[in-house]
């Protein structure tokens, strides 16, 4: 073989060699370009899954908060925005006379505002069987306006051999009350609209 000739093979393949691992050659330079276009890819394949689990997760948390604000107009609907005293006690002491429940006291006390919503309270004594007691808990709780009963404390009275069970003690009765916030006030301003026309002048002016 011609030395000429082995000398061109060797520049050739030395050549060929120097294509494909030079960092200066063209191809390492498009395979550089080609990795780079895929890592942006996969960085952009990753954030779409991010956005999409994002947009997921604002939906459910959207969905989430209808609940939470139907319930919330569920809750207001039940809540009076006032608290009428004197019918509450007149109702309370009616069910207690229907049942033969003595009401020994009952007077309001404190009115407690809080966030949303208010307490009246009241402290209320009674004297009666232990089963009159139970009805006229379970009829405060259907009346309309919503109650809760604390710090109830009773002890037996009466003679042992009495056929039913006498109760004398007392215990709070909260009522409950909605509060209107600036975000009702907010909600039932009409949607603001275009201006009010000018009024059309008459034949006359």
């Amino acid at each position: 073989m011609p030395l000429a000739f082995v000398a061109w093979l060797a520049s050739t393949a030395w050549g060929f060699y120097q294509f494909k691992t030079g960092t200066d050659s063209p191809l390492f330079e498009k395979n550089t370009e080609i990795q780079t276009v895929r890592a942006e890819n996969d960085k952009l394949q990753i954030r779409a899954r991010e956005l999409k689990k994002f947009v997921s997760e604002l939906e459910r948390k959207k969905t989430e908060l209808r609940g939470l604000a139907q319930k919330l107009d569920e809750s207001k609907a039940n809540l009076s925005e006032t608290f009428d005293v004197p019918s509450f006690m007149q109702s309370a002491v009616t069910e207690a006379k229907r049942l033969g429940l003595q009401v020994m006291t009952f007077r309001p006390t404190d009115r407690t505002p809080k966030e949303l919503y208010g307490e009246q309270g009241f402290e209320f004594g009674f004297r009666g069987a232990y089963v009159q007691l139970l009805v006229f808990l379970h009829r405060l709780a259907q009346i309309q306006t919503i109650v809760r009963v604390e710090n109830f404390n009773a002890h037996p009275f009466g003679a042992r051999t009495s056929k039913y069970v006498m109760l004398e003690g007392s215990m709070q009765i909260k009522g409950y009350y909605y509060l209107r916030s600036k975000a009702d006030d907010v909600s039932r301003q009409p949607a603001a609209g275009k201006p009010a026309a000018p009024a059309a002048k008459g034949d006359g002016a």
